[in-house]
């Protein structure tokens, strides 16, 4: 992603339960990765910042998929990472009682 990716307004997103389902829960807290479009041929991903090419690299890889990048306001990214996917408790717990 370059420092020319485009900026997207959260709040102006529809967030379905299949878009959301696009990036597992685990993937997108732990990368702070929001899927904010799809298309039949790529993903659209929202991340907090242009640097971050490591993360760019392993999502790739992980989601197997063309994916384009927009960048988020790391509050705003947060919250809906949090509204939507939740605190990572549940999955804390999963992980313990398997």
């Amino acid at each position: 992603m370059s420092s020319t990716a485009e900026h997207i307004d959260l709040t102006k997103v529809q967030f379905t339960p299949e878009l959301l389902a696009s990036i597992p829960r685990a993937i997108a807290r732990h990368y702070r990765a929001l899927p904010v479009r799809v298309s039949p041929t790529s993903l659209c991903v929202a991340l907090a910042g242009v640097n971050a090419v490591e993360t760019i690299d392993r999502l790739t890889i992980i989601l197997r998929r063309p994916l384009e990048f927009q960048i988020a306001e790391p509050s705003q990214l947060d919250h809906f990472l949090l509204r939507f996917y939740g605190d990572g408790t549940k999955d804390r717990y999963e992980f313990l009682v398997g």
